[in-house]
């Protein structure tokens, strides 16, 4: 019984932790996009920051990104 209970409490933590590590890595591509917008980019330069360095890491759109 008690090793069940540690089995759901490290499966709980394991969660959180890995929920924590994706917002933190949304933090980090969000801060990415705003640098990168800083540079007041054209709009293939956009495209082309979206395709390489954006898509890759997150599917959501810079739009997506910057609102949540």
């Amino acid at each position: 019984m008690q090793q069940v209970q540690y089995a759901n409490t490290w499966q709980m933590l394991k969660t959180i932790v890995e929920k924590r590590e994706v917002e933190m890595a949304q933090d980090k591509i969000k801060e990415m996009i705003v640098e990168f917008l800083a540079n007041d980019p054209s709009e293939a330069e956009i495209e082309e920051f979206y395709i390489n360095k954006v898509l890759p890491l997150d599917n959501r759109s810079i739009n997506e990104i910057l609102n949540n």
